[in-house]
């Protein structure tokens, strides 16, 4: 309440804001940057190691179990479908993970990288279909943006946050749904030259958030708003 201005990382936050009647500062929707010359080189796509990737902490926030049910759907439809994890999370949350993957018998389908970053994170695009966003209450942050930055379709649970900051780009599953869910990686799976075209869409819609576009819209609202 005593600030000269308020940044907030989605528009249903601004929502928010009126809603608890924050009237008084200038209101700015600040989204994260992508630094589109990094991604650049690894649009071109020739080989897949994996059918999807999913890039987040193991947390329910981030609908890790939604994942895994999602990708043992895809799997009785396409036995040789593989799903590449990035991330990790605490030691009772990895074993939850393990476990049901060793319970369904998804050693051969879901793949367990860890931490990746990078150019080391980029290449792993390259070489896969389809980003899966499957947070539950949060748009998916920078993850799904540079996977989108890359070329990647996504599929993605509908909710306001995603759709503000995804748009373009993305198939929309029902919320929760993870039998829609699946139902949706299997269709762009299925159709490659979909796929392509929404990949393509993607990366046009991210350009939005170039880390040049997003440095000078923050620092604008800063001089526009005599801010030091």
């Amino acid at each position: 309440r005593y600030s000269n201005a308020i940044f907030v990382t989605y528009e249903p936050d601004l929502k928010r804001l009126k809603e608890r009647r924050f009237s008084k500062q200038p209101q700015h929707v600040v989204v994260g940057g992508i630094e589109f010359d990094k991604t650049t080189p690894y649009l071109d796509r020739t080989t897949y190691d994996y059918d999807a990737i999913f890039v987040g902490r193991y947390h329910p926030q981030k609908g890790i179990f939604q994942l895994l049910d999602i990708w043992n759907r895809v799997v009785r439809e396409k036995g040789n479908a593989k799903l590449a994890i990035l991330g990790n999370g605490d030691d009772a949350m990895e074993a939850q993970v393990k476990s049901y993957i060793a319970n369904h018998n998804l050693e051969n389908n879901i793949y367990l990288l860890g931490f990746k970053d990078g150019d080391e994170k980029y290449r792993i695009f390259q070489r896969t279909k389809i980003y899966l966003n499957t947070n539950l209450y949060d748009a998916g942050g920078m993850a799904t943006m540079e996977a989108m930055s890359c070329g990647l379709p996504v599929v993605s649970f509908d909710f306001p946050a995603s759709r503000s900051m995804i748009g373009n780009g993305a198939l929309w599953a029902r919320y929760l749904d993870t039998e829609d869910f699946a139902h949706k990686v299997m269709a762009l799976l299925n159709n490659p030259a979909e796929a392509s075209l929404l990949g393509d869409r993607a990366r046009q819609h991210m350009k939005r958030y170039d880390w040049q576009a997003t440095a000078s819209r923050l620092t604008g609202y800063f001089v526009n708003a005599k801010i030091t």
